[in-house]
């Protein structure tokens, strides 16, 4: 096995799990190296192993046309724990020591002496409206990474864009007080929100937000938020802007889907349902709420911040038919460019 002389081996988080987003791009600490000598690690470690460019891809869990083409020809930066793996995986012993820099993916967290120092934040009350919306957004399309180094928010990067670059935003600066990063793919439609700052995901544990996969953890609403119905009434509006939507139904005309795969959350979200006095039908993948009068009754009591959410109720009342997300796309596209 390699020998590494190099400080930053030592850091306690460099086996680190390799997240990634909708899109495929890792969330990961970043080896900035030059290219030839890059080139020379993965050939000699591919070779010594005798595999194919497939196999070896395999084994780094990435495609072929990665590893060849971005990290052999175009000599990108390369993900920390890909290379910490291809380093172990190799019978040679490179010479490295200061001829390699490790960048971090956004400003959330810095490196200084080899070890992980977080962004200062402030930490919020749990026991406030906007908190209770947070984790709701969390509750939807959140997560918190495994590797401790942050939280990152997924979304449509055309019919969300106004909701994360504004309300979103706004929404973290006053919960955590510093603003997040926000990365557009280019490949598909999706755009992520991040906040690296292990403080944060460190809290976001603390109060029961599951770690890593929200499938393997146990996805509720919290206790602490149940004891207030305004609060109850933001985190449902939080998990309604993220995993709700909002369409035409042939018979009642309107209809609610909240988009609920995960058995504990949808029963958490039925309790809170009952206990707002909302009616709502659950099947074995979410939560249906159907009719013009139910959902006037969700919008009095719960509500949308979500600007799509909000067109479409708007549109409804106004003409007595639910928008296309065609549609919406259009009124969207008006809105950003007033």
């Amino acid at each position: 096995m390699a020998k590494i002389n190099n400080k930053i081996y030592k850091d306690r988080h460099s086996l680190v799990f390799m997240n990634k987003t909708r899109d495929g791009r890792f969330i990961d600490k970043r080896v900035s190296i030059n290219s030839d000598l890059l080139k020379q690690i993965i050939i000699k470690t591919k070779e010594n192993k005798k595999l194919t460019w497939k196999e070896f891809g395999l084994k780094l869990g990435v495609s072929e046309q990665t590893v060849r083409h971005d990290w052999i020809n175009k000599g990108n930066t390369i993900p920390f724990s890909i290379f910490h793996k291809i380093i172990k995986m190799s019978n040679e012993k490179f010479n490295i020591l200061n001829k390699i820099k490790v960048k971090e993916p956004f400003w959330g967290q810095k490196l200084k002496n080899g070890l992980i120092k977080t962004k200062k934040i402030k930490f919020p009350d749990i026991n406030t409206e906007e908190f209770a919306e947070f984790y709701g957004i969390m509750l939807g399309d959140g997560c918190v990474f495994s590797n401790m180094y942050g939280l990152a928010i997924s979304a449509d990067k055309i019919l969300e864009h106004n909701y994360f670059n504004k309300y979103i935003k706004n929404l973290i600066y006053t919960l955590f007080g510093v603003y997040p990063s926000f990365y557009y793919s280019k490949k598909v439609r999706s755009m992520n929100c991040f906040l690296y700052s292990k403080l944060a995901a460190e809290f976001m544990a603390e109060v029961g937000f599951p770690i890593g996969k929200k499938n393997k953890g146990r996805l509720v609403i919290p206790n602490f938020i149940f004891k207030d119905n305004t609060r109850l009434a933001k985190c449902m509006r939080g998990l309604m802007d993220t995993d709700g939507s909002l369409s035409s139904h042939p018979n009642s005309k309107i209809m609610i889907h909240l988009s609920i795969p995960n058995k504990d959350l949808r029963s958490s979200v039925m309790k809170g349902l009952k206990q707002l006095n909302i009616n709502g039908g659950e099947f074995n993948k979410g939560i249906m709420i159907y009719g013009r009068d139910k959902i006037k009754d969700f919008y009095k009591k719960i509500g949308f911040s979500n600007k799509k959410n909000i067109i479409k109720y708007e549109k409804f009342i106004e003409t007595a038919k639910v928008p296309s997300t065609k549609e919406v796309e259009i009124f969207i596209r008006e809105i950003k460019s007033i």
